[in-house]
């Protein structure tokens, strides 16, 4: 029989509790009318959802290939943790089911994703939203706890995890502790006695020790490898990383690992040094032949196994031979133009949505956290009685101590439950309290603020928070090379630039209906129609910093300029805004007027 419904099964937890879960959730689908045959149970052992790990993704990735291939009418799981505490999963999911017209219902509390029209439950939809909000707490204690069993690890000199967590060189005894595997560290001696000769380059090391038959536990050694190895201060007893110091049994000495650092600075070619600049098409641009990140040079993108071709081929290594590349001032003034639109769109359309639902939640909040208090007097009213019958000979000795044990249970899970709403307001209000000074105003100045920005690491963050991944193809438009860069957002929306290098005067085209008044729209012989798209290029100084683009001399207290900003803000938003000779701005299809703060 075809199946209709999904069963999710995970948990990390004993076997009880997943025989316990699993019950339910088949219960549940079988009161909702549908039998055993119409149901496929999705789930793996041992699944973390906090740690995303390889169980975790292959459920959800098999429940996304069933709804692929079956109708598939509902999604029932446990509770919303057992999808996933990971927020952008957690939403990729809802979206999906939704676009697809696939209910999702939740045992615990029983929700459901779709109301019987159809439409989405906004209370569900709440509830994906505030169990990601409090997931990132609970994830961040768990963290704590990991990070200091890991330091006491460390200083023990004992490993965390598993084989992947052993040094090249090592190896752990019965007890967990690092010990020197001898065979490996052989390998490693060479390694530095060679290298520091100065007759070896790291690809000519690589390339000699993997002639002589040697490997890094079944990998051939590589110019990368050798590098950061090398660097490494593990082989002369000891690593730190964040602060925490780890021990190890020392296989070099000291003087030979530091004549290592010489001979390497000495070889070191100009890309390694100096500081750290952040491109911001960095891990964003995929090959399309081989799926590997493209990397930068700094002047341009290309993809990481074609730049590396020589060095890979030398060492018997996949290369690809995809020899497509993207300047990278320019690619990088796409990314931060799509970017700038996303970032002021959503501090435009979500500020009123985000508000409404944070005060509705606070009020929930306080509603509970009331309710709450009033079962404390309660429990301290019956408490009191208890201890008056066991005096008044009313109860015996083990009555009235089960009595004050649950009473003292119920009274630290009412506290915590407190404690917990409490500082979930706190984090709520603290949104409303920045959402509210976002005034049109001060939208304004931000937006101004945007187009003056060259602080790297902002500017890359930002990118990475809405853009997901982006592809290029290389085609012809009547004749004329062209590249066709797809960027995928995390709200699920795609946007497609055409970049002309050299062969049209305005380099970079949207694809859309012809606007004549457009001077540099052009249409192509099969009848798509392409008009230009304004994206600044991100030039970099001699030291790799970003130049302000020239539009970053625009500012805000000038009324000419502000009406160049408002234009493009009516543009993105789909409103019709006049800025007036004092400085205000009037919404033309709503009659009001919003004047300077």
């Amino acid at each position: 029989m075809e199946k209709k419904v999904i069963a999710l099964i995970r948990t990390s937890t004993i076997q009880q509790e997943i025989d316990s879960q699993r019950e339910e959730v088949l219960s549940l689908i079988l009161s909702d009318g549908y039998s055993m045959d119409e149901i496929e149970v999705v789930g793996e052992k041992g699944a973390s959802a906090i740690k995303m790990d390889e169980a975790y993704l292959k459920n959800i990735n098999r429940v996304y290939e069933l709804i692929e291939q079956q109708p598939i009418k509902a999604v029932y799981a446990w509770a919303i943790d057992r999808i996933g505490r990971n927020r952008t999963m957690l939403n990729d999911f809802r979206e999906t089911l939704i676009g697809k017209h696939i209910q999702l219902i939740i045992k615990n509390p029983e929700l459901r994703l779709l109301n019987p029209d159809g439409s989405e439950n906004s209370g569900i939809g709440l509830a994906f939203s505030l169990f990601a909000e409090m997931a990132v707490q609970e994830m961040q204690q768990k963290k704590a706890r990991f990070a200091r069993a890991k330091k006491r690890n460390s200083e023990l000199g004992k490993a965390n995890g598993g084989t992947r967590n052993v040094p090249f060189g090592y190896m752990k005894d019965a007890n967990g502790y690092f010990v020197i595997n001898e065979k490996e560290a052989e390998v490693v001696r060479l390694m530095f006695e060679l290298h520091n000769s100065g007759k070896y380059s790291l690809n000519k090391l690589a390339l000699e020790l993997n002639e002589r038959g040697y490997s890094h536990r079944g990998k051939k050694f590589t110019n990368y490898f050798l590098r950061m190895f090398i660097k490494n201060t593990v082989v002369v007893g000891y690593s730190e990383f964040k602060g925490v110091v780890r021990k190890y049994p020392q296989i070099i000495s000291k003087e030979i690992w530091e004549k290592a650092q010489t001979v390497l600075a000495a070889n070191q070619v100009g890309t390694y040094k100096g500081t750290k600049h952040y491109y911001l098409g960095a891990k964003l641009l995929k090959c399309s032949s081989c799926n590997y990140n493209f990397s930068t040079d700094g002047n341009q993108y290309r993809c990481k196994k074609n730049h590396h071709k020589v060095a890979l081929q030398q060492q018997g290594l996949a290369w690809c031979d995809n020899n497509a590349t993207i300047k990278t001032a320019v690619f990088d003034g796409m990314l931060w133009s799509l970017t700038r639109e996303k970032h002021l769109n959503f501090l435009l359309k979500e500020k009123d949505v985000i508000e409404g639902r944070n005060r509705k939640q606070i009020e929930v909040n306080l509603q509970k956290i009331a309710a709450h208090r009033v079962a404390l007097e309660k429990a301290d009213e019956r408490r009191a009685k208890v201890i008056d019958d066991y005096y008044s000979d009313r109860i015996t000795e083990a009555e009235r101590e089960r009595y004050l044990a649950k009473f003292t249970k119920d009274k630290s899970d009412a506290e915590n439950a407190i404690a917990n709403l409490e500082n979930e307001n706190i984090t709520l209000q603290r949104q409303l309290d920045s959402l509210a000074e976002l005034s049109y105003t001060s939208v304004m100045k931000l937006t101004a603020s945007l187009y003056k920005v060259n602080d790297e690491k902002a500017m890359y963050e930002l990118v990475h928070q809405y853009i997901k991944m982006v592809t290029l193809n290389r085609t012809t438009i009547d004749g004329k090379g062209c590249s066709i860069l797809t960027f995928y957002f995390y709200d699920g929306t795609t946007e497609t630039l055409y970049y002309f290098s050299k062969n049209r005067k305005q380099a970079i085209y949207k694809r859309d209906k012809m606007d004549k008044r457009l001077r540099y729209a052009f249409t192509d012989s099969e009848g798509n129609s392409y008009i230009p798209y304004k994206a600044d290029r991100l030039e970099r100084d001699k030291e790799g910093k970003i130049i302000e683009p020239e539009t970053s001399s625009v500012e805000i207290t000038d009324v000419a300029a502000k009406r160049v900003m408002v234009a493009e803000l009516g543009r993105q938003s789909g409103r019709n805004l006049r800025v007036n000779d004092d400085g205000s701005i009037t919404d033309l299809d709503k009659g009001k007027t919003y004047y300077k703060e």
